[in-house]
Protein backbone atom coordinates (compact mmCIF):
# COMPACT_ATOMS: atom_id res chain seq x y z
CA UNK A 1 0.00 0.00 0.00
CA UNK A 2 1.73 3.38 -1.22
CA UNK A 3 1.14 6.36 1.42
CA UNK A 4 1.64 4.02 4.58
CA UNK A 5 -1.20 3.20 7.47
CA UNK A 6 -1.59 6.76 8.28
CA UNK A 7 -2.49 7.49 4.58
CA UNK A 8 -5.11 5.03 4.63
CA UNK A 9 -6.56 5.45 8.23
CA UNK A 10 -7.13 9.42 7.13
CA UNK A 11 -8.53 8.47 3.90
CA UNK A 12 -11.00 5.84 5.34
CA UNK A 13 -11.92 7.74 8.38
CA UNK A 14 -15.29 8.55 7.23
CA UNK A 15 -16.33 4.74 7.20
CA UNK A 16 -15.12 3.73 10.34
CA UNK A 17 -18.21 5.29 12.28
CA UNK A 18 -20.62 3.11 9.52
CA UNK A 19 -21.94 -0.24 11.14
CA UNK A 20 -23.82 -2.54 9.03
CA UNK A 21 -27.18 -3.35 10.17
CA UNK A 22 -27.74 -7.02 10.45
CA UNK A 23 -29.50 -8.81 8.44
CA UNK A 24 -33.92 -9.81 8.26
CA UNK A 25 -33.68 -13.09 9.75
CA UNK A 26 -37.52 -14.53 8.66
CA UNK A 27 -37.19 -18.00 9.36
CA UNK A 28 -38.24 -18.95 13.18
CA UNK A 29 -35.31 -20.72 15.10
CA UNK A 30 -35.98 -23.25 17.84
CA UNK A 31 -33.32 -21.51 20.05
CA UNK A 32 -31.60 -18.46 20.54
CA UNK A 33 -28.70 -17.03 22.94
CA UNK A 34 -28.84 -13.64 23.30
CA UNK A 35 -25.96 -11.42 25.33
CA UNK A 36 -24.75 -8.25 25.88
CA UNK A 37 -20.61 -7.58 24.96
CA UNK A 38 -19.66 -4.19 26.60
CA UNK A 39 -16.90 -2.60 24.41
CA UNK A 40 -16.27 0.10 26.65
CA UNK A 41 -17.78 2.25 29.11
CA UNK A 42 -19.95 3.68 26.93
CA UNK A 43 -20.83 1.33 24.33
CA UNK A 44 -22.55 -2.37 24.10
CA UNK A 45 -22.88 -4.45 21.07
CA UNK A 46 -26.06 -6.87 21.99
CA UNK A 47 -25.69 -10.46 20.11
CA UNK A 48 -28.11 -12.99 19.18
CA UNK A 49 -27.24 -16.55 18.20
CA UNK A 50 -28.17 -19.97 17.58
CA UNK A 51 -26.50 -22.98 17.76
CA UNK A 52 -24.34 -21.99 14.54
CA UNK A 53 -24.30 -18.62 13.60
CA UNK A 54 -24.22 -14.94 14.63
CA UNK A 55 -28.13 -13.74 12.97
CA UNK A 56 -28.14 -10.30 14.55
CA UNK A 57 -26.32 -7.54 16.34
CA UNK A 58 -27.63 -3.57 18.01
CA UNK A 59 -24.58 -1.05 18.90
CA UNK A 60 -26.02 0.59 21.79
CA UNK A 61 -24.92 2.48 24.59
CA UNK A 62 -25.88 -0.39 27.69
CA UNK A 63 -28.38 -2.61 27.92
CA UNK A 64 -31.99 -1.88 27.93
CA UNK A 65 -35.49 -2.56 26.49
CA UNK A 66 -35.41 -0.56 23.62
CA UNK A 67 -32.46 -1.79 22.59
CA UNK A 68 -33.39 -5.52 22.35
CA UNK A 69 -36.68 -4.48 20.82
CA UNK A 70 -34.57 -3.13 17.84
CA UNK A 71 -32.66 -6.41 17.75
CA UNK A 72 -35.41 -8.65 18.06
CA UNK A 73 -37.72 -6.86 15.57
CA UNK A 74 -34.98 -8.29 12.55
CA UNK A 75 -35.49 -11.22 13.88
CA UNK A 76 -38.21 -14.21 13.88
CA UNK A 77 -39.97 -15.04 16.91
CA UNK A 78 -37.87 -18.23 18.58
CA UNK A 79 -39.62 -20.29 19.95
CA UNK A 80 -36.96 -20.19 23.18
CA UNK A 81 -34.68 -17.47 24.44
CA UNK A 82 -31.56 -18.32 26.56
CA UNK A 83 -30.51 -15.15 28.11
CA UNK A 84 -28.06 -14.03 31.22
CA UNK A 85 -31.14 -12.40 32.57
CA UNK A 86 -30.19 -9.03 32.10
CA UNK A 87 -32.74 -6.44 33.52
CA UNK A 88 -32.90 -4.68 30.14
CA UNK A 89 -34.30 -8.08 28.49
CA UNK A 90 -36.49 -8.78 31.18
CA UNK A 91 -37.98 -5.20 30.54
CA UNK A 92 -38.34 -6.10 26.99
CA UNK A 93 -39.97 -9.80 27.45
CA UNK A 94 -41.31 -9.52 31.07
CA UNK A 95 -44.00 -12.36 31.13
CA UNK A 96 -43.02 -14.31 28.68
CA UNK A 97 -42.83 -18.19 29.03
CA UNK A 98 -40.28 -19.11 26.58
CA UNK A 99 -37.44 -17.31 27.93
CA UNK A 100 -34.68 -19.04 30.15
CA UNK A 101 -32.26 -17.38 31.70
CA UNK A 102 -28.74 -18.77 32.85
Amino acid sequence: MSGGVRTFRRKTSRFWDIWVMSPKIEESKDVLYLDGIYLSRKSCILICCDKDYVLGWYLCRYEHSGAWEALMSRIAEPKVVVSDGGTGFRKYRPNSETIMFV
